[in-house]
């Protein structure tokens, strides 16, 4: 299952409420899907915003620990416009399942 919505981060993004959010979805997923992986995707531009990203992970990672469940990170790159030029992004698939 893939969430609809994208989280879109920022370098001044906090990432405890970034990681609560990642939480608050995956427990969701869970209840409406026990033991079926969902993906949530994140996107940024910049250090700041991927420094930011991979610390919320973490961060949900302790959060899920005693839901059983664990996140892993898909990287990839994408192309997007603002402000009339095309820039890089990364998007990180965040792949929320059961722990083993």
């Amino acid at each position: 299952m893939i969430s609809s919505a994208p989280f879109r981060v920022g370098g001044e993004t906090d990432a405890k409420r970034l990681a609560g959010a990642l939480a608050k979805d995956a427990r969701a997923a869970e209840l409406a899907a026990p033991g079926v992986p969902h993906v949530v995707r994140m996107e940024m531009i910049g250090a700041a915003a991927v420094n930011v990203a991979v610390k919320a992970v973490a961060i949900a990672r302790s959060y899920l620990a005693v839901n059983g469940l664990d996140l892993s990170l898909r990287p990839s790159f994408f192309d997007i416009e603002v402000a009339g030029k095309e820039k890089s992004a990364i998007a990180f698939a965040v792949v929320i399942r059961p722990r083993d």
